[in-house]
């Protein structure tokens, strides 16, 4: 039976130390109506490079998008985090290597207030008034995150530094607070996700699962949205092929079973997303409903 791993080996002889993700940014952001392409332009032409890709220690960067009718697949429907069909049409992810992520968070946030917000690099339309501009864009979830573990099939050599790289079909990320003690549910939900890999590589899937929690950034626009005092934790899914109509909750059967049966753990948001089109405006058209 093909069985899961959950922690980062050292691989083969030639590669004694290979390179580990150690941290995750994510943010997932709304445009304001009626500008989708110039955001689209900018963010890809621009603020992809120089507002992450440029920083010390971010190894990989990726954007994705959710149309508006991905986005009615979105769970649960009354989210704190992003209502149905709400906001969030793109999510942005930056992978950070292990054991520098403080320095890179610490670049990208100065880098951000002392370089590009002085240079008027942020994205800002004129506002109704007509007398003043604002910034075009709405923050849904915004935040770092430390990576807790990955998950992946024994058989692949697919580990969590190629997430961004490898040529994902599409990409579910979830949210899941719980009651127990941090170390119980984080061993909890490592259970569940070997027992959703397990005769993955048999089936022909190529899949990966990162499991990261939200630091507590008090200079980032969402940080209260994002963290708890309750335990919560993050699961990015990498699949390889697209969502269907009803997004990726019918790829995870036993996953999010058991968080539905769960007494201590709920998931506060469910998402789904595919991969843009670098150098193209696609998708942007099907963003409102």
């Amino acid at each position: 039976m093909t069985k899961a791993v959950t922690s980062v080996s050292p691989g083969a002889a030639v590669a004694q130390h290979p390179a580990g993700v150690g941290g995750v940014f994510v943010s997932i952001t709304e445009v304001v109506p009626g500008y989708e392409r110039e955001y689209n332009r900018w963010y890809e032409d621009d603020h992809f490079y120089l507002g992450a890709m440029f920083a010390p220690w971010v190894v990989s960067g990726r954007r994705w998008v959710a149309t508006h009718a991905m986005r009615q697949t979105w769970l649960p429907k009354n989210s704190a985090l992003a209502g149905q069909g709400g906001p969030g049409c793109y999510l942005q992810m930056y992978l950070i290597v292990e054991g520098h992520t403080d320095e890179a968070e610490d670049w990208i946030m100065r880098n951000w207030l002392d370089v590009l917000v002085p240079e008027g690099r942020n994205f800002s339309v004129p506002a109704e008034d007509g007398a003043r501009e604002v910034v075009g864009r709405n923050y849904v979830y915004s935040t770092f995150h430390n990576q807790i573990f990955s998950c992946r099939d024994t058989d692949q050599p697919l580990r969590d530094i190629h997430a961004l790289n490898y040529p994902f079909d599409g990409l579910a990320f979830d949210v899941i607070r719980s009651t127990r003690p941090r170390a119980e549910f984080e061993e909890w939900l490592r259970h569940r996700l070997e027992a959703e890999f397990e005769g993955s590589n048999a089936r022909g899937e190529r899949r990966l699962a990162i499991v990261v929690e939200a630091s507590r950034n008090e200079g980032l626009p969402s940080t209260s949205a994002v963290t708890s005092e309750e335990a919560q934790l993050g699961v990015l899914w990498f699949f390889d092929t697209p969502p269907s109509a009803g997004g990726y909750v019918s790829a995870l059967p036993g996953y999010h079973r058991s968080i539905d049966e769960s007494a201590t753990e709920e998931l506060i948001l469910s998402t789904t997303f595919v991969p843009t089109i670098p150098g193209t405006d696609t998708y942007v058209d099907q963003l409102l409903g």
